[in-house]
Protein backbone atom coordinates (compact mmCIF):
# COMPACT_ATOMS: atom_id res chain seq x y z
CA UNK A 1 0.00 0.00 0.00
CA UNK A 2 2.72 2.25 0.95
CA UNK A 3 4.43 1.77 -2.80
CA UNK A 4 1.02 2.37 -4.39
CA UNK A 5 0.12 5.74 -3.09
CA UNK A 6 3.33 8.12 -4.47
CA UNK A 7 2.43 6.01 -7.85
CA UNK A 8 -0.93 6.96 -8.19
CA UNK A 9 -0.09 10.64 -6.98
CA UNK A 10 2.39 10.74 -9.24
CA UNK A 11 0.07 9.59 -12.07
CA UNK A 12 -2.56 12.43 -10.91
CA UNK A 13 0.08 14.88 -11.05
CA UNK A 14 0.88 13.97 -14.86
CA UNK A 15 -2.13 13.53 -15.82
CA UNK A 16 -3.21 17.41 -14.63
CA UNK A 17 0.29 18.51 -16.18
CA UNK A 18 -1.07 17.20 -19.27
CA UNK A 19 -4.32 18.66 -19.13
CA UNK A 20 -2.52 22.38 -17.87
CA UNK A 21 -0.12 21.75 -21.01
CA UNK A 22 -3.02 21.04 -23.55
CA UNK A 23 -4.97 24.13 -22.19
CA UNK A 24 -2.15 26.18 -22.50
CA UNK A 25 -1.50 24.93 -26.07
CA UNK A 26 -4.74 25.53 -27.18
CA UNK A 27 -4.55 29.27 -25.91
CA UNK A 28 -1.42 29.83 -27.70
CA UNK A 29 -2.89 28.45 -31.13
CA UNK A 30 -5.93 30.94 -30.67
CA UNK A 31 -3.56 33.97 -29.75
CA UNK A 32 -1.48 32.99 -32.71
CA UNK A 33 -4.50 32.74 -35.03
CA UNK A 34 -5.84 36.40 -34.00
CA UNK A 35 -2.58 37.61 -34.40
CA UNK A 36 -2.16 36.50 -38.11
CA UNK A 37 -5.69 37.19 -38.52
CA UNK A 38 -5.03 40.96 -37.25
CA UNK A 39 -1.74 40.77 -39.08
CA UNK A 40 -3.31 40.16 -42.58
CA UNK A 41 -6.01 42.86 -42.24
CA UNK A 42 -3.16 45.28 -41.31
CA UNK A 43 -1.34 44.23 -43.87
CA UNK A 44 -3.91 44.74 -46.25
CA UNK A 45 -4.69 48.02 -45.17
CA UNK A 46 -1.22 48.87 -45.62
CA UNK A 47 -1.07 47.87 -49.11
CA UNK A 48 -4.36 49.34 -50.01
CA UNK A 49 -2.51 52.50 -48.58
CA UNK A 50 0.14 52.55 -50.91
CA UNK A 51 -1.65 51.76 -54.16
CA UNK A 52 -1.60 55.14 -56.10
CA UNK A 53 -5.50 56.78 -56.24
CA UNK A 54 -7.11 55.92 -59.25
CA UNK A 55 -8.13 59.90 -60.34
CA UNK A 56 -8.98 61.22 -64.14
CA UNK A 57 -10.61 57.92 -65.95
CA UNK A 58 -13.17 58.82 -67.91
CA UNK A 59 -15.42 55.73 -67.54
CA UNK A 60 -16.41 55.21 -70.84
CA UNK A 61 -12.65 54.59 -71.67
CA UNK A 62 -12.47 51.84 -69.65
CA UNK A 63 -15.54 50.14 -70.27
CA UNK A 64 -16.82 48.28 -66.78
CA UNK A 65 -14.14 49.38 -64.83
CA UNK A 66 -11.37 46.75 -66.69
CA UNK A 67 -8.11 48.74 -65.22
CA UNK A 68 -4.88 48.11 -65.95
CA UNK A 69 -3.99 46.17 -62.59
CA UNK A 70 0.04 47.08 -63.09
CA UNK A 71 -0.33 51.11 -63.13
CA UNK A 72 -4.34 51.10 -62.25
CA UNK A 73 -4.42 54.62 -64.30
CA UNK A 74 -5.55 53.51 -67.70
CA UNK A 75 -8.09 51.12 -69.05
CA UNK A 76 -6.78 47.50 -69.49
CA UNK A 77 -6.91 46.99 -73.38
CA UNK A 78 -4.15 44.22 -73.91
CA UNK A 79 -5.28 39.82 -73.76
CA UNK A 80 -2.39 38.30 -72.31
CA UNK A 81 -1.95 34.84 -74.04
CA UNK A 82 -2.56 32.00 -73.14
CA UNK A 83 -4.84 32.90 -69.84
CA UNK A 84 -7.12 35.55 -71.91
CA UNK A 85 -7.34 37.72 -69.07
CA UNK A 86 -7.80 41.61 -69.93
CA UNK A 87 -5.16 42.99 -67.87
CA UNK A 88 -2.98 45.84 -68.53
CA UNK A 89 -2.65 49.01 -71.02
CA UNK A 90 -0.57 48.91 -74.13
CA UNK A 91 1.86 50.79 -72.04
CA UNK A 92 2.14 48.45 -69.40
CA UNK A 93 2.08 45.04 -71.59
CA UNK A 94 4.89 45.33 -72.81
CA UNK A 95 7.45 45.05 -69.81
CA UNK A 96 5.30 42.50 -68.77
CA UNK A 97 6.63 38.50 -68.53
CA UNK A 98 3.20 37.54 -66.35
CA UNK A 99 -0.20 38.21 -66.52
CA UNK A 100 -1.08 40.59 -63.57
CA UNK A 101 -3.93 38.34 -62.50
CA UNK A 102 -2.92 34.73 -62.57
CA UNK A 103 0.35 35.08 -62.92
CA UNK A 104 1.15 32.54 -65.90
CA UNK A 105 3.88 33.15 -68.25
CA UNK A 106 2.73 35.46 -71.07
CA UNK A 107 2.85 33.97 -74.69
CA UNK A 108 1.73 37.06 -75.84
CA UNK A 109 -0.50 39.81 -75.97
CA UNK A 110 -3.09 41.43 -78.16
CA UNK A 111 -4.76 44.45 -78.47
CA UNK A 112 -8.34 44.34 -77.81
CA UNK A 113 -10.92 47.74 -78.44
CA UNK A 114 -13.96 47.91 -77.14
CA UNK A 115 -17.40 49.83 -79.06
Amino acid sequence: MDRIAPIQAGEEIHHYLRAQIQNTRELLLNMLRDTIRRTSEINYQLFLSRLPPVQGIAPESTRGSIICRVCYSRGACMLMLPCRHISACKSCEVNLTHCPICVSTKASAVEIRFI
